[in-house]
């Protein structure tokens, strides 16, 4: 079953957040595609947009 485009969107947001909360060696967990796929193009976002400067709010104290 393909999973639908909401449920890749969160596949990419996991990606993204493991970029973002500094997981520069994070490891995709999803084996198939088109999950893997999604998950490592919002890692590389996140990191694209971490090296840009852009800032958030940390949850980290």
């Amino acid at each position: 079953m393909r999973p639908s485009p909401f449920q890749l969107s969160r596949v990419f947001a996991q990606g993204w957040n493991a970029a973002r909360t500094g997981l520069d060696d994070a490891i995709n967990p999803h084996a198939g595609e088109p999950e893997k796929s999604r998950w490592n193009d919002g890692y590389r976002g996140g990191l694209e947009q971490a090296h840009a400067g852009a800032k958030f709010p940390s949850k980290r104290k």
